[in-house]
């Protein structure tokens, strides 16, 4: 019976081998046996035809001030949304809230923003206050965390799940 450890190194060994005399055959076909093109035609400026070339000292501003993309409008900006006579008369059920919290950003002289992981579409979103996610709108953002509106009620969602409480004073 054979060694498994001398079966293994001869097996290392072929496959070495092997893998050698692939590369020196594609070695071979690519530097002596491919085709090599006898000549090499590079367009010069000379050759380019200039028929719809302007003057040099013509300048078009009036190619600049096309809108090639708008901004969406900032979140005080927006318009209210006017709830339609069937919206009014049945309240919408509001899903349960899968936003994970996973920090509170600071940046010099901005408002504080929230960083909340979407597991269902597996993205970052970056919430200020006003901003509205999963049935619900950002009503503030503080170092702790963050507090959420939900029709008449407040959520208080933090970076400590320990801590979490809502508007009662309950834990959820």
């Amino acid at each position: 019976m054979r060694d498994p450890l001398h079966a293994t190194r001869w097996r290392t060994i072929m496959t070495m081998m092997l893998g050698i005399a692939l590369a020196a055959i594609a070695v071979v076909w690519a530097f002596l046996l491919a085709p090599v093109s006898q000549q090499l035609v590079v367009p010069t400026l000379r050759e380019v035809p200039l028929a719809n070339a302007s003057p040099v000292g013509e300048f078009n501003a009036g190619a600049f001030a096309a809108r090639i993309w708008d901004l969406p409008p900032q979140p005080s900006e927006r318009p209210p949304d006017a709830p339609s006579p069937q919206q009014k008369s049945t309240a919408p059920a509001i899903p349960p809230f899968r936003l994970q919290l996973i920090g509170i950003i600071s940046e010099d002289g901005r408002p504080l923003c929230a960083a909340f992981y979407d597991p269902d579409q597996d993205c970052l979103l970056l919430l200020h206050a006003g901003d509205a996610a999963s049935g619900r709108t950002i009503a503030s953002v503080d170092e702790a965390g963050v507090e959420l509106l939900v029709g008449d009620r407040v959520e208080r969602v933090v970076l400590d799940p320990h801590q979490s409480h809502d508007a009662g004073g309950r834990r959820p």
